[in-house]
């Protein structure tokens, strides 16, 4: 910033250093994303000052801002579907019925599974609203919260079974073959700019309202009503 400029609100940095001049004031809080905050002597910060990815600035200074977050993407997608292939290979183990009844309801009722993903989703963020800090929260957050987890987990999973059938119709009952293409295909998607994140949000609520819909697979899609598939079904 030029000598004897003043900032009545926030003075930032993304993606390199803030440098503050002689002078210079700044009535709110100096911070750098991906660099450091440098101010001379005669500078005034009221607020405060901090940094941000400090120890990531050369990436920054090699890929870009937009090149560092696609980059920090690719990272938290990696670290998911290792998770979920670890997670996916055990429960195909232990509970390979529930998995498969999941995946049937995903093809059979998609629009009430995807009904059911959006309202579990909503739910749960209304829960977390009119409980927040009283004792039964402090319970009850972390508990729905692991529910939730498994949830969407056990649904994901369903999901690569459900996108593997669709790849491989000529073999339906292998199932780890079915839950690795379709865990490949959706990391593939993952690796799209921007889309491909909020594709693979998008395909995953199916999977985690289609758990929910089927009671964790305890219920097959033949014993479920049609609902909002009627439509779908009579065209069939």
């Amino acid at each position: 910033m030029q000598p004897g400029a003043i900032v009545q609100g926030d003075a930032f940095a993304i993606g390199g250093n803030l440098q503050l001049e002689d002078d210079v004031q700044v009535a709110g809080d100096a911070f750098a994303i991906g660099g450091r905050v440098l101010r001379s002597e005669s500078a005034l910060v009221v607020g405060n000052e901090f940094t941000v990815l400090e120890n990531y600035s050369g990436l920054f200074e090699r890929f870009g801002v937009l090149g560092t977050l696609y980059l920090g993407n690719v990272a938290f997608w990696v670290i998911t579907f290792a998770v979920a292939a670890i997670a996916g290979c055990l429960l195909l183990l232990l509970l390979p019925g529930h998995v498969d009844d999941i995946a049937t309801v995903i093809h059979a009722r998609p629009v009430m599974s995807l009904v059911y993903g959006i309202g579990g989703f909503i739910a749960l963020i209304i829960l977390t609203v009119l409980i927040a800090g009283s004792i039964i929260g402090a319970i009850l957050i972390p508990l729905a919260n692991l529910v939730v987890l498994f949830t969407w987990l056990l649904g994901g999973i369903a999901t690569c079974v459900w996108l593997g059938k669709r790849l491989r119709s000529h073999q339906p009952d292998a199932h780890f073959q079915q839950f690795w293409l379709g865990l490949i295909l959706l990391f593939a998607i993952s690796l799209i700019p921007i889309a491909g994140g909020l594709l693979v949000s998008l395909i995953s609520l199916f999977g985690f309202g289609a758990t929910l819909l089927s009671r964790y697979g305890i219920q097959t899609a033949n014993t479920l009503p049609i609902g909002l598939d009627r439509l779908e079904h009579q065209a069939e």
